[in-house]
């Protein structure tokens, strides 16, 4: 599994909706990965306080209502039904049959409006906790990811340039980049035709080197990433070789 395929299946897993088959795969690449831990706790924390974000639910103001109207039409029209009225000759047994009848009677109806309240209360709250669960989602996930090549001496990387819409955030990832030598540096640049403008230096580590920066890519025509003799960020221009590019033509949405 990959950074991106964990990022398509990351809403449905902290949401515990996935296959046994899929969460093994997830759970099997956060022991391994060392960037979609933290995506996976932001998501379980917004899940986690969902409930405590909802609001008390008033049932219907005519439920109560409908109920009575229907229980009265089910009952006989007889007086002694709606008022029971115990004889002095008859027998105690007897009375307390008739009491413990009405007092059932009025039990069943008091549970059945609670049953009905908290039914009408429960089914409001699932649509709108469904409804938050769902902006939620969109919030978190909604990304654009544009796939990056290593080129000459760094054929072998390759990696993605991955743009938050909403919140205009975007981080390069690149593995399998050599080490770099005395003060040399990874820049990431963005190019829009020949211009070129710098959007900061990567972190290197174990091969893998990463770049968060703020901004979106509109107006771009294309990423890349240089070798630059450093320590310091160039300026205006690279001054070392391009070991990496990505067109911001063809990208994958989710």
């Amino acid at each position: 599994m990959t950074c991106q395929d964990f990022e398509e299946l990351s809403g449905a897993y902290v949401l515990g909706s996935l296959s046994a088959e899929e969460k093994k795969a997830v759970e099997e690449h956060l022991a391994q990965c060392p960037t979609c831990p933290a995506r996976f706790r932001e998501l379980q924390a917004i899940v986690n306080l969902l409930p405590l974000s909802v609001p008390d639910v008033e049932p219907a103001a005519d439920l109560k209502g409908r109920f009575f109207a229907r229980l009265q039409q089910e009952q006989p029209n007889n007086p002694s039904h709606r008022d029971t009225v115990v004889p002095l000759h008859q027998s105690r047994p007897a009375a307390r049959r008739a009491a413990g009848r009405t007092w059932r009677a009025a039990l069943i109806a008091v549970a059945a409006v609670l049953l009905f309240s908290a039914l009408g209360a429960m089914t409001l709250w699932n649509l709108s906790l469904q409804r938050q669960v769902a902006s939620l989602s969109a919030n978190v996930v909604q990304t654009t990811s544009y796939k990056l090549q290593g080129t000459a001496s760094e054929a072998a990387a390759q990696g993605q340039l991955t743009c938050y819409t909403k919140q205009q955030i975007c981080v390069a990832v690149m593995h399998g980049l050599s080490p770099t030598a005395g003060n040399h540096v990874y820049q990431g640049w963005l190019l829009q035709g020949k211009q070129p403008t710098s959007v900061g230096l990567f972190t290197l580590h174990d091969g893998t080197a990463t770049l968060p920066f703020q901004g979106t890519t509109t107006g771009y025509d294309a990423v890349a990433i240089s070798l630059e003799p450093g320590p310091a960020a160039s300026q205006h221009a690279p001054k070392g070789p391009v070991i990496a590019l990505g067109a911001l033509q063809n990208a994958t949405s989710s």
